[in-house]
């Protein structure tokens, strides 16, 4: 097992045992609506209910399946295949960090 591979399952299950944990512990304190879709323009069209946000331990799992997955693809092309890991690596910390985030805006 290569460190990426190690990392990217590491990285996984550490982001997505977070992301459930918040949703779990402060299910209960969290507003009708709540700040999830940023690429939309600022105010009500970012707002959606806190349901949406078990949405986002699901990608980071799904990221980092097809992360390993296309890493196993790529594996003679070892460059490309390590560009494709890191790159999985980065969506998965980039989604936990928003999720750590708007539970502290919400939450706190």
């Amino acid at each position: 097992m290569k460190h990426l591979e190690l990392g990217n399952v590491w990285l996984a299950a550490t982001a997505v045992v977070v992301t459930l944990g918040l949703l779990v512990v402060y299910r209960g304190s969290f507003p009708p609506q709540v700040p999830l879709w940023y690429s939309r323009p600022w105010g009500q069209d970012q707002l959606t209910t806190p349901a949406w946000l078990w949405l986002v331990p699901g990608l980071i799992a799904a990221i980092a399946g097809a992360s390993w997955a296309g890493w196993k693809w790529l594996g003679k092309e070892e460059l490309l295949a390590d560009i494709w890991m890191i790159g999985g690596m980065a969506a998965q910390l980039i989604l936990a960090l928003a999720m750590i985030r708007i539970v502290w805006l919400m939450v706190f």
